[in-house]
């Protein structure tokens, strides 16, 4: 029995009704390339579905032997999957499925492999990993994550010809091949477009020369874990080496030091900036460094410094290159007045989704947001007239916190008058520019806030519930 015979095997028998069906409905008078094109149409949708011997391609070997014959004979159906966790598994299903996996790669020939691996098995990680990596002269798209702390196998790849998309989405742990791998990939892999990697202390020697990069991320493995020093320095300089970037995200939660950039980077095509750093300090710092004529998403997460200076200041000098081209903006746990948010988002003409988590705001942010038209439709007052999704990230907590400083918690009802103003457009609203206003399309919530919205301000939630009964979506996040 040949391997292909036992990891995909045909049913024994069918009975004569189901013969008689199969007969009455396969193709088998087509020609096998019409055939595979049929079968290559089967595939999931989803290139991350896990592998399962229920599904296409696997399920395509065992419908009969001329179907068999020539899924087995065609490389594209298996050059693209995903293998899921098995910590649920029995030790013979996890056995049985490291052959499976095994056999199918061979079945890809020489076409690149993208494949998902996402397992946090001990007894199957290192074993599919080792089988992965046999194949790794042909990765074109690998996202790795797994156990952490386990060890990298070594690599003798000459060159990763067709690597595009890499994603070590673990925390391999200070003494794995990691860095190595990633040494050999900055010199053998042209056409590399996009990495995600977790932080390691080893990386700082690591420059980033590829001149395809468009997108890096840099992230820690969980909040609690502490490094002793992370080179934001670096990170930007060699990011500015890049010259097609069009995203870059930086998440460090922790470290015991952190060595700030002392010049400017320009990056002349970044378009998202993702940036979740300690404190405010450490992100003052960092986007002083940024000049960023095209950013279309910015996203800001930082905790609190009483060092840092006034955050306000120059989040308004580091948007003014690009206030024209900014569409989305997303601060969670970015603290600033009222008034100065109101004036950063007010030069945010083209502003389109606006997501506000733990900002410490109240009543007079949404008031500013109110729109107001005269009778022929034209805006008389407001602001960011493209605003179609609207995310509001208050929780219990910061209910909490504005009742113990005394402040009025009135932030409902300015924000059902948001609602309406901006779902309830009157007909052909213009702006002052005379130019179309955009109406809401969905607005977020955290399921406490709306909770306590609905026992405390049952108005006001009826009023956001009759827009949603009109068309608005509501969501929880």
């Amino acid at each position: 029995m040949s391997a292909h015979s036992y990891v995909f095997p045909l049913p024994s028998c069918y009975s004569p009704e189901i013969s008689y069906r199969l007969a009455d409905i396969l193709p088998v008078h087509y020609p096998p390339e019409v055939i595979s094109e049929i079968l290559f149409q089967a595939l999931p949708d989803d290139p991350q579905q896990p592998i399962s011997v229920h599904a296409a391609p696997i399920l395509l070997t065992r419908v009969c032997r001329k179907w068999r014959a020539i899924a087995l004979s065609s490389p594209r159906l298996w050059n693209e999957f995903s293998i899921s966790d098995t910590r649920a598994w029995s030790d013979e299903s996890v056995e049985s499925f490291c052959k499976v996996v095994d056999a199918r790669l061979p079945l890809s020939g020489a076409l690149p492999i993208s494949c998902y691996l996402v397992s946090q098995d001990p007894r199957s990680f290192s074993r599919l990993l080792d089988i992965l990596c046999r194949h790794a002269h042909r990765w074109k798209s690998v996202m790795l994550e797994g156990v952490m702390g386990h060890v990298f196998p070594s690599l003798s790849v000459i060159s990763f010809h067709f690597l595009e998309n890499l994603d070590l989405n673990s925390d391999w742990g200070t003494e794995s091949c990691t860095y190595a791998l990633l040494a050999c990939i900055r010199s053998a892999a042209p056409r590399l477009r996009s990495m995600v990697i977790y932080w390691q202390p080893s990386f700082i020697e690591l420059a980033l020369p590829w001149p395809e990069l468009t997108h890096l991320v840099v992230q820690s493995a969980v909040f609690y874990c502490q490094y002793p020093v992370f080179d934001m320095a670096q990170i930007l300089a060699n990011a500015g080496k890049c010259r097609n970037l069009t995203l870059l995200a930086v998440h460090i939660w922790s470290c015991s030091e952190w060595i700030y950039p002392t010049f400017r980077v320009t990056l002349p095509r970044l378009r998202e900036l993702r940036l979740a750093v300690p404190n405010s300090l450490i992100l003052d710092s960092t986007l002083r460094a940024l000049i960023l004529p095209e950013l279309q998403h910015l996203q800001l997460c930082a905790g609190l410094s009483t060092q840092a200076p006034l955050l306000h200041t120059l989040l308004a000098d580091f948007l003014s290159p690009c206030t024209s081209s900014v569409i989305s903006m997303n601060l969670v746990h970015v603290h600033m007045s009222e008034e100065e948010l109101m004036r950063i988002l007010k030069n945010l003409p083209n502003l389109t989704s606006l997501s506000l988590i733990r900002t410490g705001f109240t009543a007079a942010l949404f008031a500013s947001l109110i729109l107001r038209f005269s009778d022929s439709g034209n805006l008389v007052f407001g602001q960011n007239t493209r605003l179609e999704k609207l995310e509001i990230g208050r929780d219990v907590f910061d209910m909490f916190d504005l009742r113990l400083l005394g402040i009025p918690d009135d932030i409902d009802k300015s924000l059902a008058d948001v609602i309406e103003s901006r779902w309830r457009l009157p007909p052909n609203a213009m702006d002052g520019d005379e130019k179309p206003v955009s109406r809401l399309s969905s607005i977020y919530l955290h399921p406490s806030h709306w909770t306590e919205m609905q026992t405390a301000s049952p108005g006001v939630c009826a009023r956001i519930s009759a827009c949603c009964s009109e068309g608005l979506t509501l969501s929880f996040s």
